[in-house]
């Protein structure tokens, strides 16, 4: 919860659990996405949906 938010903690509550965050790695080292991955993957909050070497591939 943000200061100022006009959301409160039972409210957010009743909502339930926020959607993972979903992420597309993108560099042109593999070993570099394959770091990332193994550090996002312990996050349950992130879902990795894919990944490619360069960012024109991304977009």
């Amino acid at each position: 919860m943000h200061p100022g938010s006009s959301r409160s903690r039972t409210t957010a509550a009743v909502e339930g659990p926020a959607p993972p965050v979903r992420v597309l790695l993108a560099d042109p080292q593999t070993v570099v996405r394959q770091g990332l991955r193994r550090i996002l993957a312990t996050d349950q909050a992130i879902e990795i949906v894919g990944e490619t070497g360069d960012g024109r591939s991304a977009v």
